[in-house]
């Protein structure tokens, strides 16, 4: 699988990624409309350019560090509620967040090409920005 650069498979009705850690050579990643409610990204993921995991059932992401290369982060429309991303996506450019559960987000230090950020039909009552 260390061929693979591109997976889509969205509305696959997917419910786990196992197996998923032996494809590190992805650059993009689009598991969108399915039925996962745990994502948890293994390390080495460092040529990811592109994940949208929207319209799933998600109540835990969890992404590592050392994902430098990540340009574009879409999670819309899911249950999640808390998210802590890695402060090391200097490369992020677009993260759209619109339409989860989120009371409070804290957006890392260290996201300097950040361009867009949707964190619409939240329920935000908490939102912190990096000093930097």
């Amino acid at each position: 699988m260390l061929q693979l650069t591109v997976l889509n498979a969205h509305d696959r009705n997917i419910s786990s990624i196992v197996g998923l850690e032996t494809a590190r050579n992805l650059n993009t990643l689009l598991l969108y409309n399915n039925h996962l409610t745990n994502f948890s990204l293994a390390s080495g993921f460092t040529n990811l350019v592109f994940l949208d995991l929207s319209g799933n059932s998600l109540t835990n992401v969890s992404l590592p560090g050392g994902m430098t290369n990540l340009f574009s982060l879409v999670i819309v429309n899911n249950p999640l509620a808390n998210l802590a991303l890695p402060s090391d996506l200097t490369r992020l450019e677009e993260l759209d967040l619109n339409g989860n559960q989120l009371a409070k987000f804290t957006l890392p230090s260290g996201l300097t090409g950040l361009g867009v950020l949707d964190l619409g039909f939240n329920s935000l009552t908490n939102f912190s920005l990096p000093a930097d």
